[in-house]
């Protein structure tokens, strides 16, 4: 039974969990593992072939070791000596940000020497400087197998022998809930206060996510706001929301947090009939789960990934958002994806993988 050491986004993210949960769940024939406090993987205790190596105890007693005699460092890669592989999952996961330099250093040693390593499901961006581009050049170069989830990050890359491209790993969820829609429409927001470029239409955001709930509320219908990440501000910015809206209509508002219930998060969304999406993975559940879905665009690579799926739905910029009309919401004019070909597209993040782990790849 194959050992596989696991790096991902932990930050009780519901899509990065999704991301977990999908690998895990794939190949259970293995046993991964995971470096990390068990506070962020709450999500994850009914996984039974997952396992955290690194406890909250380990921590402490590491942090008392004078760094020149032991670092945490050192333990990954200790733990990686008895590992057959690792596998890096994740989205967003190569941004440029005044860190980057740190960042860098902490990407090349996730890699694990002499032994096969895969990065899935990633995008690359939003970068400025070559010499950030160039390092992950190298560090991809170190990986048997990187799967992109948009063209414009393979484009980038596809040089590089190891580099190919699928559609988003969530698609891969195998979802067996009750296909049911109730009059309900899903909002997910964020809380554009934590990014630089986004700050400067906080109160336009707001202000246009209280003009569609009340547009929906007049209409009888009820209006369900999730929250996907409470780390990321999700929460603060529903409860700005909330104080935003006229009393009479907050007892047909629902708040969905996410508490690190994979199962009763994914049951809340299947239920809701249209999805205005702001989380990225609000808006791939949205499409899989065969709702109507309204982007709300807050990175492009969002965009890159409608344009890579062909969507030809309407969507609107958070930087534009003040410009939505609310008569457009009732003309969506919503057109079906090819969820069939994008499933088995997605499929393909796990290619290199399967063959090492189904396959029994040496």
């Amino acid at each position: 039974m194959k050992k596989v050491l696991i790096s991902a986004y932990l930050n009780n993210n519901l899509g990065d969990d999704l991301f977990v949960k999908i690998l895990c769940e794939r190949y259970p024939q293995a046993q991964f593992y995971i470096y990390e406090n068990k506070a962020k993987l709450q999500a994850f205790t009914d996984i039974k072939n997952l396992h955290v190596i690194y406890p909250n105890t380990l921590f402490k007693l590491i942090d008392k070791i004078p760094n020149k005699l032991f670092s945490k460092s050192l333990v990954r890669t200790v733990i990686g000596l008895f590992m057959d592989a690792h596998v890096c999952i994740g989205g967003s996961l190569f941004i440029e940000n005044k860190n980057w330099k740190t960042k860098i250093n902490k990407d090349k040693g996730k890699i694990i020497n002499n032994k096969p390593n895969f990065l899935l499901g990633c995008n690359f961006g939003p970068y400025e400087k070559t010499q950030f581009y160039e390092s992950y050049q190298s560090i991809f170069s170190r990986y048997d197998d990187v799967c992109f989830r948009d063209k414009q990050s393979y484009e980038l890359f596809k040089e590089l022998p190891s580099v190919r491209l699928a559609q988003d790993v969530v698609f891969n969820l195998e979802y067996h809930g009750e296909e049911a829609s109730e009059k309900t429409v899903g909002i997910s927001l964020i809380d554009v206060s934590n990014r630089e470029n986004l700050a400067p239409f906080k109160a336009a955001y707001l202000q246009k996510m209280k003009e569609v709930c009340e547009h929906y509320l007049n209409k009888n219908y009820q209006v369900a706001l999730f929250s996907f990440c409470k780390y990321e501000g999700d929460e603060t910015a529903i409860a700005e929301l909330l104080q935003l809206l006229d009393t009479k209509y907050k007892p047909k508002v629902k708040v969905v947090p996410y508490e690190n219930n994979l199962a009763s998060a994914l049951a809340e969304l299947n239920k809701v009939e249209i999805m205005y999406a702001t989380r990225f993975h609000s808006m791939i559940l949205g499409f899989l789960f065969n709702k109507k879905v309204f982007p709300i665009i807050y990175s492009k690579k969002m965009t890159n990934v409608l344009q890579d799926m062909n969507f030809q739905g309407k969507y609107c910029e958070i930087k534009d958002i003040a410009k939505l009309e609310m008569t457009e919401l009732d003309h969506l004019d919503y057109k079906e994806l090819d969820m069939q070909h994008i499933i088995k597209d997605s499929n393909k993040q796990f290619l290199q993988l399967d063959k090492y782990l189904v396959n029994d790849w040496k």
